[in-house]
């Protein structure tokens, strides 16, 4: 299957026939009956491209969370231009998350530590944010999925692909 803008149509027009709701990660609903997705694009490449599907997903009425790391080789998210992009991906009516990148040999402790210093920085710029950060590259250590981050949500967040969000 060629996956390109008009695939991905096709995926949210199916999606939406099915009779699923899109909700956020702070407002699914995991003991209700009703069909639920939660939609998450994580920027990895440009910011660019995630205004183009910030768009695609709007003109469906399709409410999607757009997950930036601040440690991307390929863009940086405080420049002008990208702050008015990713205010504009908002003002679209989507959610902003954090997109998190552990180094290597950093403790779980400094792990915490640099989730909470990255959604304070996050704040600054997009006090919208919403106090929810994913893994970049999750699958190279799968023991970053059982990390809780046991600090206040308004300090930190809630991380996405954790045992409390996965149960």
């Amino acid at each position: 299957m060629k996956y390109d803008k008009q695939t991905y149509k096709q995926i949210l027009e199916y999606i939406i026939n099915q009779g699923y709701e899109f909700v956020d990660f702070l407002s699914v609903d995991l003991e209700g009956q009703q069909k639920q997705v939660i939609l998450c694009h994580d920027i990895d490449y440009s910011l660019t491209m995630a205004l183009e599907m910030a768009k695609i997903d709007a003109s469906y009425n399709v409410k999607a969370t757009f997950a930036v790391l601040l440690s991307s080789p390929l863009y940086n998210p405080f420049t002008l231009a990208n702050v008015k992009i990713i205010n504009e991906i908002q003002a679209l009516g989507h959610n902003i998350a954090l997109h998190h990148r552990v180094l290597p040999g950093q403790s779980e402790e400094e792990i915490q530590q640099n989730i909470t210093k990255e959604m304070q920085i996050m704040r600054t710029f997009f006090p919208y944010i919403q106090p929810v950060f994913m893994w970049h590259s999750p699958l190279q250590d799968t023991l970053l999925n059982q990390i809780e981050i046991p600090i206040d949500v308004s300090e930190s967040g809630i991380n996405v692909r954790g045992k409390k969000c996965l149960a």
